[in-house]
């Protein structure tokens, strides 16, 4: 074996070994590199594992985005309502006009305004605040119900319906 330390390759795949709880990661490595590698790590024999590190070479194309907007302080990639707590997403919705006409239909009288909005929001969920939304499966389970009922409104003003 050489002193040589490490050789190139591709992350191409990876096996489960259920009957030993591992799993299998293939590197491919252009063939011309096959004989270093024998050099470098021996081959394969039954009971001579050859301890290994695995470290990524370069960052994926897809990534270096990210992590430009990162170090420069750019805005980061836009999340979505599935990803925020409904606390977040409950004060989001108060801030859209199509939220206040929905909240005009649901509860038959004017919305005009956030905090028209938040109001209508706490009392369909039994709470004082919106950030008690997070903390309770009934507070939760209501403002899914609401989001839900927002949700076909939508879908209904799309296609002219509105019947209650």
């Amino acid at each position: 074996m050489t002193d040589r330390a490490a050789i190139a390759g591709v992350f191409a795949d990876m096996k489960s070994v259920k009957t030993r709880s591992v799993v299998q990661m293939i590197v491919e490595i252009p063939i011309e590199q096959a004989e270093a590698v024998v050099q470098m790590f021996g081959y394969p024999k039954l009971g001579a594992e050859v301890p290994v590190a695995v470290a990524r070479m370069v960052e994926p194309k897809d990534e270096e985005p990210q992590r430009r907007a990162e170090i420069v302080g750019e805005d980061k990639p836009k999340r979505t309502f599935d990803d925020m707590p409904s606390s977040q997403v409950a004060a989001l919705l108060c801030e859209r006009d199509d939220f206040w006409k929905y909240l005009e239909w649901e509860f038959a009288k004017p919305c005009k305004s956030n905090d028209d909005a938040a109001a209508r929001v706490r009392t369909w969920c039994e709470v004082n605040s919106r950030r008690e939304i997070d903390l309770g499966d009934y507070a939760q389970s209501r403002f899914q119900l609401m989001r839900d009922r927002f949700e076909n409104w939508q879908t209904d003003q799309r296609y002219g319906e509105h019947m209650r």
